[in-house]
């Protein structure tokens, strides 16, 4: 049987902490927490700025996941 690898529930994903992943070679997502809240169903939401950067380009954009999937897509705490 196979098993996934799934990032620690215990991770401190709050207000201000900031987590990336790469995307590519040269290509970095990094999230920073603005929120974390419930939507109407209950369902655990993260709301975060969001930075891709590469060799010669910078984005950033406000983005909405639900907790469990914010998770799995950045797995990867950035020290403070």
């Amino acid at each position: 049987m196979w098993f996934r690898s799934r990032p620690s529930p215990t991770m401190n994903i709050g207000y201000g902490a900031m987590f990336r992943r790469l995307r590519a070679p040269e290509i970095v997502e990094t999230a920073q927490i603005l929120d974390v809240s419930p939507d109407s169903a209950g369902i655990m939401h993260v709301r975060f700025n969001l930075t891709i950067s590469g060799p010669r380009f910078a984005e950033e954009d406000q983005r909405t996941l639900a907790l469990e999937s914010f998770r799995s897509l950045y797995p990867e705490a950035v020290p403070a």
